[in-house]
């Protein structure tokens, strides 16, 4: 580590918090540190992924930035879809119902506390025209980065894909089995098309 970074690392300030049960956040003991922090040097700029930071502190952080990988919303339309593989003759479960009827409730909760975020970062273009359109955020507060690699540094390398097999002590000429898992709206869809094209134009 050199001087430079050496110096950086040890003017931070680390809060350890203790391990929670699964599924359950440290919002409130992470927003006690903020405020801490903030005491003794107020904030710049303060990046919350998702609702990391809960909206009851962001009324009084300023200059807060959001980013979103995913909202209610884009939940609610992956819901509606997968109803529709439903056959006609087949009752929605309990659970779906439940599910759908919870979705819209947080659609409208969000729509409520997202202004108390100063600025929002959106990973697509969709998820951008949602927070204008729907969530009503000026579009001077919503900022598109969409989600992707630097294609003129990540580009494929023989020597690199070869230490990788053998790391992993995959036998000569073994393929390699991808698979992909989760809700619609993360589209796993892109993935199949992106795949394919990349099969096309390397060996």
């Amino acid at each position: 580590m050199g001087p430079t970074c050496q110096s950086l690392f040890l003017s931070f300030s680390v809060h350890l918090l203790p391990p929670t049960p699964p599924g359950c956040g440290a919002a409130t003991r992470r927003g006690s540190c903020t405020e801490a922090e903030a005491e003794n040097d107020p904030f710049d700029v303060i990046h919350s992924e998702s609702v990391a930071m809960f909206h009851c502190w962001a009324h009084d952080v300023p200059n807060l930035v959001v980013s979103w990988h995913g909202i209610s919303l884009e939940a609610l339309h992956s819901r509606i879809y997968q109803d529709l593989t439903r056959g006609d003759d087949e009752r929605m479960s309990p659970a779906s119902n439940h599910s759908l009827a919870q979705s819209v409730y947080r659609v409208l909760s969000e729509m409520h506390f997202f202004r108390s975020y100063v600025h929002h970062v959106a990973i697509s273009d969709t998820t951008g025209e949602m927070l204008r359109d729907v969530y009503q955020i000026p579009n001077r507060r919503v900022h598109v980065i969409l989600n992707g690699v630097d294609e003129a540094q990540f580009k494929p390398d023989a020597a690199l894909g070869r230490a990788f097999r053998e790391d992993l002590r995959l036998p000569k000429g073994a393929n390699l089995v991808l698979g992909v898992s989760g809700r619609l709206v993360k589209g796993a869809d892109l993935v199949l098309v992106a795949v394919g094209q990349i099969s096309l134009s390397l060996p």
